[in-house]
């Protein structure tokens, strides 16, 4: 699934298999966006801009409203939801239960940190932090309350996506003026880039088996759908449209709206 302005506003399209026509999932007269997959509800969860207020909702239902400061809200296994909250400019990471209430910060310092995952377990979160001028991955335990640095580059990363055995994370980086697809073993700490090609590549996202990964990738205005081989880096272009299609998620096909 991924969303997309091609109907002139945001909506939620998915794609059962390369070569399919993109279906519209998640339309309507307000603008929808940002997807995002609910594992310990089987459910798609996605933003909705209403008369300047944003609004998490899941199906009719509303779960969060006037969101206008929660960003990149990922759900864990067991229901939480880790955010980035941009008052004050900024970003702090906040663990919330699902209905956004109950909220608590992850780490306690004055760095600024964007685009949380959940590990597989829930028991970690992968994030990216920005340290001086540049940003690094960095992951917070939550059981044993400690956070860890996985890269020391000091350049643009961002959206971490954990691989669904918990082993690797990939991630976007700045190479260049360009941004490409890498993968980090967080056993090693070794770092393999997976992608080189013109333009941005940006917010993978794992197939279920682990085999593939989504992202979006374009220039300018114009942004598609890619999926790529991880054994064999074969790339395969999901969409090719002229709008903007971007922020790809595997979801189960029980989990999509009914139509």
């Amino acid at each position: 699934m991924f969303t997309s302005n091609r109907s002139g506003e945001g909506d939620v399209f998915g794609v059962a298999r390369p070569g399919d026509q993109p279906v519209l999932l998640v339309g309507g007269p307000e603008p929808e966006g940002t997807v995002r997959f609910d594992p310990a509800r089987n459910r798609l969860i996605h933003h909705r801009y209403r008369n300047d207020v944003v609004e998490v909702v899941a199906g009719s239902h509303v779960l969060i409203i006037d969101s206008t400061d929660l960003v990149e809200p990922q759900w864990s296994p067991s229901g939480d939801v880790v955010y980035a909250l941009e008052s004050d400019g900024g970003g702090r990471l906040v663990i919330a239960d699902s209905t956004g209430r109950s909220t608590r910060r992850i780490v306690e310092d004055e760095a600024i940190e964007r685009y949380p995952s959940w590990s597989p377990s829930g028991e970690s979160v992968a994030y990216a932090k920005r340290l001086g001028s540049g940003w690094d991955l960095h992951l917070f335990d939550l059981t044993a309350g400690i956070e860890r640095r996985l890269t020391f580059d000091e350049v643009y990363v961002g959206h971490p996506a954990w691989s669904p055995d918990g082993s690797r994370l990939a991630f976007d980086r700045m190479v260049g003026e360009q941004t490409e697809i890498f993968a980090i073993d967080l056993q090693t700490l070794e770092t393999t880039r997976l992608t080189e090609r013109p333009g941005m590549d940006l917010a993978p996202a794992w197939s279920r088996d682990g085999a593939f990964l989504a992202f979006g990738s374009g220039e300018g205005s114009n942004w598609d759908i890619w999926l790529l081989n991880v054994e064999t880096s074969g790339l395969t272009r999901i969409t090719e449209h002229p709008a903007t299609d971007g922020g790809p998620v595997f979801v189960p096909h029980d989990a999509l709206p009914a139509r």
